[in-house]
């Protein structure tokens, strides 16, 4: 936790677009959805919780109920 709005921007200065884009999953391509997700999986996480942020948010939630979900499920069977 950071004690001030004025130390989380001198975080976040460290975080760049580049750096932010390794860690995470973007766009429409359902694999790379369940590649970013899979290592939390795999390792025994039962919940994994995503948020859109941009305007596509439907066909993100509809995606996710659709095919990320149920690969991500069917590893742990």
């Amino acid at each position: 936790m950071l004690p001030s709005p004025q130390h989380f921007e001198q975080a976040a200065e460290l975080v760049t677009r580049d750096k932010f884009a390794e860690n995470g999953a973007f766009g429409p391509d359902v694999a790379e959805h369940v590649k970013a997700y899979a290592p939390f999986v795999d390792a025994g996480f039962s919940e994994v919780y995503v948020a859109n942020m941009g305007p596509h948010y439907a066909d993100m939630i509809a995606a996710y109920g659709s095919d990320v979900l149920p690969e991500l499920r069917r590893r742990t069977s």
